[in-house]
């Protein structure tokens, strides 16, 4: 046998021990408690973003300063505007466009197809067993803003932090986590008026969040981290479809955030 033909043996026989011993493999944790997302840690992120998308807490982000967006918001396009929901204040910087892509000072139901805006949002949320300090920023455009026009179409970037010390929704256990959360909404369509069909008829919001399992409501007092992805789907119900890391499936419902297992 030659040295060669001897090499290379010793070399596959090496990698295949590096695979299959563990801790070598790329599945693992790569410390106690890493990063590998678990069942529980899909549901806390999906609940974390169930929290962040709840209609009923803190309106519907896709939907602000949009004429006719089922908010009562102000058709000037003034320098700042602020919308009062229940639990978040938001205030926005728009503006709108007509068909040719001219800046037009306010909303014109005729002539006006397009809207952009950016977007603060601060709040805290309580309830009989939650607290969630809340913060937001957003960028929006949003089409088919004419009357002539039966649908809207909002997209846009999004980004949250959360401190939540909460009841999970899925286990009998208050919990305290700490999020960032970046998010995308991809061609999520709306159709008019808002107000009478308040769910999104299609589309996709995507978060890319990093979290931490907090011991207490300090933030600093981590007891582990882990970073996943969360995939929104819309089918014009109340109830949305959302994923963890393509693994975890869960039933969103969009006004309360509530969430089942599938």
């Amino acid at each position: 046998m030659s040295s060669l033909y001897r090499n290379l043996r010793w070399v596959a026989t090496l990698a295949l021990l590096m695979i299959t011993l563990p801790g070598c493999g790329k599945d693992s944790p790569t410390e106690p408690g890493g990063t590998t997302v678990t069942s529980s840690d899909a549901d806390d992120a999906a609940s974390l973003v169930g929290m962040s998308m709840a209609r009923g807490l803190i309106g519907d982000p896709a939907m602000l300063g949009v004429p006719g967006g089922g908010v009562a918001a102000p058709t000037n396009a003034a320098a700042e505007t602020t919308i009062v929901t229940p639990f978040v204040t938001w205030t926005l910087s728009r503006s709108f466009y007509n068909a040719f892509g001219l800046v037009q000072p306010a909303y014109d139901p005729m002539t006006t197809v397009r809207m952009t805006a950016s977007a603060r949002g601060v709040g805290t949320i309580r309830t009989t067993t939650d607290t969630v300090t809340f913060g937001s920023t957003s960028s929006l455009e949003v089409s088919g803003l004419s009357i002539l026009q039966d649908t809207l179409v909002s997209d846009g970037t999004r980004r949250d932090t959360l401190l939540a010390s909460f009841q999970s929704p899925l286990h009998d256990v208050h919990m305290h986590r700490s999020m960032l959360g970046a998010m995308t909404w991809s061609a999520v369509r709306y159709l008019k008026p808002v107000n009478s069909h308040p769910w999104p008829l299609s589309g996709t919001a995507t978060w890319t969040l990093s979290v931490d399992r907090l011991r207490t409501s300090d933030r600093t007092d981590v007891e582990r981290h882990y970073d996943c992805t969360v995939v929104v789907v819309f089918d014009g119900t109340r109830n949305a479809s959302l994923t963890v890391d393509r693994i975890h499936r869960y039933t969103l419902d969009l006004l309360d955030g509530h969430l089942l297992r599938r």
